[in-house]
């Protein structure tokens, strides 16, 4: 759940706001409507540079290129990227293409979604895909030597009653038994450690 502070500054961008950049001018101008992003001035001409502060310096290369190809090819673009507003940091999907004017290109025209939900969402799936791997993996490996613990004394057991069958001296048979029960205690208290391991995995952490 989102605190309050959270909700706040989700409000500061909408589900979406148009741009265009003027190619002759190097410059942009942001159209966002009825909403108010702190530091962005709506129909200002901002500096290329300048507006780009909005946006991560791990993503500038990438947002150029895309332009650039779209200039080249006078063609449409898609780019995700976040968009630092304030503290938060949104995702946007920005899209759009380029204008021609007596067969030269004008302005590359766009519009970017603010897809933030959306990229916690997977986020957040990745996230349990992650943890569930992880689990699968442990109970691949509990299982395995649950297995592995359990068969051991049960082996000692039947390789005990193959002797037993064979002998006839009472004091040795008697030996047997007591191998028999040291057998079938481990086995039991192996037993009741699984059982209180499956139980201190359900309780709070203390």
């Amino acid at each position: 759940m989102r605190s309050a502070e959270e909700l706040e500054e989700a409000k500061l961008i909408g589900q979406l706001f148009n741009w265009e950049i003027d190619i002759e001018k190097g410059t942009i101008q942001v159209d966002t409507g009825k909403q108010n992003i702190p530091g962005v001035e709506n129909g200002r001409q901002y500096n290329l540079d300048t507006f780009f502060q909005f946006i991560d310096t791990g993503y500038h290369a990438d947002f150029n290129q895309v332009i650039e190809q779209a200039i080249a090819g006078n063609r449409e673009f898609s780019l995700i990227h976040p968009f630092k507003v304030k503290s938060r940091v949104f995702w946007m999907d920005n899209r759009g293409k380029v204008i021609t004017e007596n067969g030269a290109i004008t302005l590359v025209k766009g519009t970017a979604h603010n897809i933030t939900d959306q990229i916690d969402a997977e986020n957040a799936y990745k996230q349990k895909n992650r943890e569930l791997k992880q689990l699968n993996r442990e109970l691949d490996q509990f299982v395995y030597k649950t297995a592995h613990d359990l068969r051991a004394p049960l082996a000692n057991i039947l390789g005990l009653v193959d002797l037993m069958r064979m002998e006839e001296n009472p004091k040795i048979l008697a030996t047997y038994f007591d191998l028999q029960e040291k057998s079938v205690s481990k086995l039991d208290t192996f037993i009741q450690e699984i059982t209180n391991y499956t139980k201190n995995t359900r309780l709070p952490l203390k």
